[in-house]
């Protein structure tokens, strides 16, 4: 009987410049996985990821735990579709006319743009809101 198994990327580096990619402790998540799955005795036919650069480099570690231990790990495929919800694309559409309509995400965002190092904080603030408005 086939088997699916849906693995999720590890940590992404939110508040950092580059936030598409893994954390130091994303790395460390995914290695750790990578070495459970082996001494599962788990084995893939087929390997399937999204565009995103930390999902691509979920697959790659795990390819090179998989690597490391001799065992054979197929090349992943990238499917577009499996690029993440487009809340991003929804915040940025719709901040301009929040700022003016919603008392609460004028605040955040206000704290936002004054704040040293807590933007990260508040942007996350600010996407929650949205996206629980959009759902």
């Amino acid at each position: 009987m086939s088997r699916l198994l849906v693995i999720r990327h590890g940590q992404a580096s939110l508040g950092t410049e580059d936030y598409d990619r893994l954390s130091e402790l994303g790395r460390q998540q995914v290695e750790l996985l990578g070495r459970h799955l082996v001494e599962q005795g788990r084995r893939f036919q087929h390997v399937f990821c999204g565009p995103l650069k930390r999902q691509r480099q979920t697959a790659e570690i795990v390819a090179e735990v998989f690597a490391q231990e001799g065992v054979p790990f197929p090349q992943a495929r990238i499917l577009p579709e499996w690029a993440e919800h487009q809340g991003p694309a929804v915040l940025r559409a719709l901040l301009p006319q929040l700022l003016q309509t919603d008392e609460q995400v004028r605040e955040w965002h206000q704290r936002k743009t004054a704040s040293n190092g807590a933007a990260a904080k508040y942007h996350l603030r600010i996407f929650n809101h949205v996206m629980v408005r959009w759902a």
